[in-house]
């Protein structure tokens, strides 16, 4: 997909910035655009690094840092993510012009292949990342630090500039049909344990070794909530944009149990889940839609990707326990 780059300074400057601040004599590689980031990857001997540029009018510093020191905190626990980089002076992020930059060692390893164990091997690393983190401390959010609250909130605005530009309205109606439905369980669902949760836990965020992790990629979005909201999204949408379609209900079963052993699920929650998956399945969909209608990206294959995905509604309201 082509996303408008959050390079603010010209590509042979970034470089030069990050030569001085960290003390480097690296090449620029390549570069790849994200939604919310744009990622420069360099060289520097034979070494390989990544680094993340973001806006400054669109990110807050504190989550970055929150992000990186959880990220040395999940290292020592031996939750495998990516090495982070402080700048010669011990900064955990660069500030140059506008946009906020930090730099990650590159993890060798290979793309997400279809698998049982594969999985396996990322629903046991999720429990065990949930496990890690139960104790660790959050960070201060609006909506009374509600995940509920500050999802909902963005559905909201999403479909409200959707429909501003002429976006299907027929999607926006479902969407908000179904978000009713689910409010009744709201307060049973933020009631549940809570941990710091990735919030992006998909295969495309990942690497992985011979159907093992090599590294959980991206924490941005990390933040303390009830690990249910992880899981369910992790399940709906761990294949998406890699693979056609959403994981088969065999497939989801495996995550769960593999989850399962590694950091038990109460019965509440198992009863809960369809409606957590619900919950974040809406949350996607509503991201791909901001994407095609509001980003005014690829808004053709995002459709399709919605269509594909779409049939779990439905599916989810009359099978959902059969996950387990």
């Amino acid at each position: 997909m082509t996303y408008a780059t959050k390079l603010a300074i010209p590509e042979s400057e970034v470089v030069d910035r990050a030569n001085e601040a960290y003390g480097l004599d690296a090449k620029l590689v390549s570069i790849r655009r994200g939604l919310f980031s744009t990622i420069v990857f360099l060289s520097s001997g034979d070494r390989k690094l990544v680094l993340k540029c973001y806006r400054t009018d669109e990110t807050d510093p504190g989550q970055l840092t929150y992000a990186a020191q959880l990220n040395r905190y999940l290292a020592a626990k031996g939750i495998p993510v990516a090495a982070w980089r402080a700048t010669r002076g011990g900064e955990g992020i660069l500030e140059h012009r506008e946009n906020f930059f930090q730099l990650w060692e590159q993890v060798e390893g290979t793309p997400f292949k279809p698998s049982v164990p594969g999985l396996e091997a990322a629903a046991g690393t999720l429990g065990r990342f949930h496990n890690a983190t139960e104790s660790y401390p959050g960070i201060r959010r609006g909506n009374g630090g509600s995940y509920w609250g500050g999802v909902q909130a963005r559905m909201e605005e999403t479909w409200r500039n959707v429909l501003t530009g002429n976006g299907p309205a027929h999607l926006v109606e479902t969407f908000r049909e179904h978000l009713t439905r689910l409010e009744p369980y709201r307060r049973d669902l933020e009631a549940q344990p809570s941990c710091v949760i990735h919030s992006d836990y998909r295969a495309q965020n990942m690497v992985f070794r011979d159907h093992t992790i090599a590294a959980v990629l991206d924490l941005d979005s990390v933040r303390k909530a009830p690990r249910i909201y992880d899981l369910s999204y992790a399940v709906i949408f761990f294949q998406a944009v890699l693979e056609p379609g959403p994981l088969n209900p065999t497939e989801m079963s495996h995550f769960f149990r593999a989850y399962h052993a590694e950091l038990g699920l109460s019965d509440q929650e198992k009863r809960l889940m369809p409606k957590a998956l619900g919950f974040c399945l809406l949350q996607g969909l509503s991201l791909w839609l901001e994407v095609a209608f509001v980003s005014k990206v690829n808004p053709d294959s995002v459709i399709t990707w919605i269509d594909l995905y779409l049939p779990l509604l439905t599916w989810l309201d009359r099978n959902g326990e059969l996950v387990f």
